[in-house]
């Protein structure tokens, strides 16, 4: 019986599969995967012969035309942005619905849709963002966007303008339970970072190194420990964003063995680079700015150590995130937000 011919078939290629790898021959008909097998034809072939074969990646947390705050903005809109993401195999993007000054999650949401729309040149999701300037109706807004399809939530515990309280902390973590999303957090220290900062500006300390300090490690795991205390409370599920300390590591550990319900994540720049990096002439360091900021080859070893325990855990305490898709535009002054 004479085998199928496929619109699209890649041979030859070592293909990613759930159980491992085979060395075969994957069948494309509009667009979807057909068949996985060895000797298919196909009206078109790619010669994938001594290359993997890999579905696209998904880059759940990554910044696209978001609203300028403080004179920066993103160096990326939709268009660039997922074409660079292409480039590098990723085939989905999630970015996140940010709002500008006293926006409304609501709003921020379908400004966010309304710039994606007709740019992006593959698959998009979007997170939304709760601040203070959200509106006292964040029950209602969170349900309205759970209808558009929208699953996870963004807070922050740091950052002027972003900075949740303790009361809507609970408010987004109790409405995202009935929800079902998931609730991420950048977990800083807000009043310890704006403490240690203003002490440093009177003492003249100044120099980029000095970011290090006022966002020590100490502040993130703090933080860390108290998101993850309010999830156990209401039962919601939380991923913790770009973990880059072992502190931070370790408290999500903790956490799991309390029974919380929580998953983080770490970036390319907590794995590659150090606080050293920050020890540089003010132009050069300027570009090893961001928040959290890189650590110490300690903390550096030992998040490699939980990233090459994940590749043989059912359930690692962390995942790494790869974006090409999160660099900053100076548009007036260094901006170390992400």
């Amino acid at each position: 019986m004479a085998r199928r011919s496929h619109q699209l078939v890649v041979k030859g290629g070592r293909v990613a599969l759930d159980d491992g790898w085979r060395d075969c021959d994957v069948g494309i008909d509009d667009g979807r995967i057909a068949a996985i097998d060895s000797g298919l034809q196909g009206g078109q072939t790619i010669d994938a012969a001594g290359l993997w074969v890999m579905p696209g990646g998904i880059d759940a947390h990554c910044h696209l035309d978001q609203p300028v705050w403080g004179g920066a903005g993103n160096a990326d809109d939709f268009e660039s942005g997922s074409i660079s993401a292409a480039f590098g195999g990723t085939t989905c993007i999630v970015p996140f619905g940010m709002p500008g000054p006293n926006m409304t999650t609501v709003d921020a949401l379908e400004r966010a849709m309304g710039c994606a729309a007709g740019r992006s040149i593959i698959d998009y999701g979007l997170h939304a963002v709760v601040t203070m300037g959200t509106g006292a109706n964040v029950e209602a807004q969170l349900s309205q966007l759970a209808g558009q399809g929208i699953a996870s939530v963004k807070l922050f515990m740091t950052y002027q303008g972003f900075a949740v309280d303790d009361d809507l902390f609970f408010t987004v973590l109790d409405t995202a339970r009935k929800l079902g999303w998931i609730v991420m957090v950048h977990a800083e220290n807000d009043a310890a970072i704006r403490r240690t900062r203003q002490r440093l500006i009177e003492l003249g300390r100044t120099e980029m190194r000095y970011h290090a300090v006022a966002h020590s490690e100490i502040m993130e795991r703090e933080a860390t420990h108290r998101a993850l205390a309010l999830a156990e409370m209401t039962g919601a599920r939380m991923t913790i964003v770009h973990v880059s300390s072992r502190q931070s590591a370790e408290e999500v550990a903790r956490a799991r063995q309390r029974g919380v319900d929580v998953a983080a994540e770490t970036c390319p720049q907590y794995i590659f680079l150090g606080a050293a990096d920050l020890d540089r002439p003010g132009r050069d360091a300027a570009r090893f700015v961001f928040s959290p900021p890189p650590r110490t080859p300690h903390s550096r070893e030992h998040l490699w150590r939980l990233l090459a325990a994940a590749s043989t855990s059912g359930r690692p305490i962390i995942r790494p995130i790869i974006s090409p898709t999160r660099s900053a535009r100076r548009r007036s002054q260094v901006s170390p937000r992400h």
